[in-house]
């Protein structure tokens, strides 16, 4: 039996930018299976969010590696993989590209002003507009491989036609 390999992409950026609504994009248009990074969340690091306080580099460290474990064992049955996370630091997003050197990672972009209105109707990890404002200031540049995807409009008219360039017609 030959294996098949597996494709993971790996959709990034800031709180409020549509990452979600492009993986479920992918998903739903071109076949993928959709995993949210945020399902690995260690405890201590859900328990810190909610009560707004610093998240550290330790609690980094421990959820990358849940996630990479997580991300391995879904390749192992899945051929088309697009998983979803914040990935705020470059040292994560490393990380997992070391793990997965065949990962593409797809940065989605939006202007700051309609990431704001968007995150501010969520009705989940809306920690508020200066918890939102803080961690865009920790968004550090971002220095691996990647593409990037413009999500200014609402739907996906303006995100398909990006997706069909990187991801070829389905």
């Amino acid at each position: 039996m030959i294996a098949m390999k597996s494709q993971l992409i790996v959709v990034f950026g800031l709180p409020g930018a549509g990452k979600s609504y492009v993986a479920k994009v992918i998903e739903r248009e071109f076949g993928y299976i959709h995993y949210n990074g945020d399902d690995d969340l260690p405890e201590e690091m859900k328990q810190a969010l909610y009560e707004k306080k610093i998240i550290t580099d330790d609690m980094r460290k421990a959820f990358i590696e849940n996630m990479v474990a997580s991300i391995k064992k879904l390749m192992h049955k899945e051929t088309k993989l697009v998983v979803h996370q914040a990935f705020i630091k470059e040292f994560m997003r490393r990380q997992l590209l070391d793990a997965i050197p065949s990962t593409q990672f797809i940065l989605v972009t939006t202007d700051n002003p309609i990431r704001e209105k968007r995150y501010m109707k969520r009705n989940y990890f809306n920690l508020g507009l200066p918890y939102l404002r803080h961690m865009s200031a920790l968004f550090e540049p971002v220095r691996i491989p990647h593409l990037t995807i413009y999500n200014n409009k609402e739907g996906s008219s303006e995100i398909t036609p990006q997706l069909m360039r990187i991801l070829g017609a389905k």
